[in-house]
């Protein structure tokens, strides 16, 4: 079934437009808080965009190792993948940098901020 517009992401960029256009009108906590709604709203708006082909694009290269990061951070201490550390490098490398491309994409190096 189509959606009525604006859509979700239509949504969260008008409302961080207005955030942004409001906080340089706006002084100490208020400015602070507008400053930390505009970031979270650029959050979810990534997050709605990339998340699930950042996930998917995840999934499909854990392969050998767990998703959940916990079980694959205790398997890692414990030695198990010794052996294949370039590719849990690769893996982990590739996990951080999905994380950061959703949370502070102007923090990766050019290299690693398209998808």
């Amino acid at each position: 079934m189509q959606r009525d517009q604006p859509d979700v992401i239509e949504i969260l960029r008008t409302v961080k437009e207005f955030v942004d256009e409001i906080t340089e009108q706006l002084g100490g906590q208020e400015r602070y808080h507008a400053m930390c709604a505009s970031y979270l709203l650029a959050i979810a708006e990534r997050e709605l965009i990339l998340g699930p082909t950042l996930d998917a694009n995840e999934h499909n290269a854990a392969g050998a190792f767990p998703d959940d990061v916990a079980e694959l951070s205790a398997r890692i201490r414990s030695g198990e993948f010794d052996s294949q550390w370039d590719g849990v490098f690769a893996f982990v490398l590739d996990h951080v940098i999905h994380k950061v491309r959703i949370s502070k994409p102007e923090h990766l190096h050019p290299l690693h901020q398209t998808a």
